[in-house]
């Protein structure tokens, strides 16, 4: 079913900021709530005012950290921290963004840790392919779901936002289609210029239905770097295969999960997109300089012909032509 190209891509990379995640996190929007198998070195923390204190002993590092759903309003949050030391820092504790504080406690950890990147997969429950059909037959229902998921749904469009807007990174997973891109401000989100989409089926990493056929579940994905879900953009259907039914209760809950392959491939994805910023941020002066100084004469190599000490940021393509950070 995998093609030799799609082999390659999946599975090149290392990195210790996304090494493991696949094993523990990664389960996506149709998961069953609470808190799955963790490494024996995880911090389990009992809400997020416990998880901030932590946190705060932790030391300082790059961080990732999942957003998911589940299918109640508890929803999971799972941070790793790359430590400037050296080493891993994982700690993960369930919190309710449906609630004022616990949305307060969340946004006081994007502001004050910044992280590099943000996995999000809000609960899919009221916005799936099946939203439209149960609003009409079955509304009350529909309703108590929909009242349970948009708050915390809406929020992680924030959160897009957010990340965007500071130079940071998002990638989001929903079932195809889904109505959670109409709920604000997910239209904005929609509409950044940095946005990349695509539309993955699951029958292609393993999935399987309720009577052990593959299972096709079209599912979305959508970032702000392509290196994001360039590992998991490979897998769409080649039609070389039957599908399983994802009808009835019992189907869905078969194939709520991500599969190893399909959580690998992001994990991927975030290390390199790690590897991208980290080749990046040498490209920059440590010392001050003037933007508006003349730049000195350059020799046949590019270089400055006679450059100081102080002037030795002339060196550097990226400084000399003035470009971006990123």
């Amino acid at each position: 079913m995998f093609t030799e190209e799609c082999d390659a891509l999946c599975f090149p990379l290392e990195d210790p900021l996304a090494h493991g995640l696949e094993h523990f996190w990664l389960i996506g929007s149709s998961s069953p709530p609470g808190l799955r198998r963790q490494a024996e070195t995880t911090h389990i923390a009992a809400n997020m005012s416990e998880a901030l204190v932590l946190l705060s002993t932790a030391g300082h590092g790059d961080d990732v950290f999942e957003l998911c759903g589940g299918e109640a309003r508890v929803s999971i949050l799972c941070i790793r921290r790359k430590l400037s030391s050296g080493g891993n820092f994982d700690l993960v504790t369930e919190c309710d963004l449906n609630t004022t504080l616990g949305q307060q406690q969340v946004w006081a950890y994007i502001e004050q840790y910044k992280p590099l990147v943000a996995i999000m997969a809000p609960t899919c429950k009221p916005f799936g392919p099946r939203a439209r059909m149960n609003r009409i037959l079955h509304y009350e229902t529909w309703l108590k779901s929909y009242q349970d998921a948009a708050p915390h749904g809406r929020f992680c469009g924030k959160v897009a936002l957010h990340q965007d807007r500071h130079g940071r990174y998002f990638l989001g997973e929903q079932p195809h289609p889904s109505e959670l891109y109409e709920e604000d401000p997910w239209p904005k989100v929609s509409r950044l210029p940095s946005i990349v989409w695509c539309v993955i089926h699951q029958c292609m990493t393993g999935q399987l239905g309720p009577n052990g056929g593959l299972a096709k579940k079209p599912t979305g994905l959508i970032a702000n770097h392509p290196l994001l879900i360039k590992y998991a953009k490979v897998f769409v259907c080649d039609n070389s295969h039957d599908h399983d039914t994802l009808e009835g209760s019992r189907a869905t809950e078969k194939a709520q999960v991500w599969t190893w392959t399909l959580a690998k491939a992001v994990s991927d994805g975030v290390c390199a997109l790690v590897k991208h910023v980290n080749g990046t941020r040498h490209l920059f002066p440590t010392i001050g300089t003037d933007p508006y100084e003349e730049p000195a004469p350059l020799d046949d190599s590019g270089a400055g012909a006679d450059i100081s000490a102080a002037d030795a940021w002339r060196k550097c393509p990226g400084c000399r032509c003035r470009m971006a950070k990123e």
